[in-house]
């Protein structure tokens, strides 16, 4: 009963860690995507400027 336990408890152990992997990864996938949006945004930005200076 001991080893079905400590099979058990891994499978629950690795279950908990794979669901916090995916949490974790989504937060990865959403910063990224925040940042990417704010880079774009600022070379959108600068170049209206460059535009601007330009004309």
């Amino acid at each position: 009963s001991d080893a079905t336990d400590g099979i058990l408890g891994g499978s629950r152990w690795r279950l908990a860690w794979l669901r916090r992997r995916s949490q974790l990864l989504m937060v990865l996938l959403l910063l990224i995507i925040v940042l990417a949006a704010q880079v774009t945004e600022i070379s959108v930005v600068a170049a209206k400027k460059r535009r601007l200076l330009r004309e």
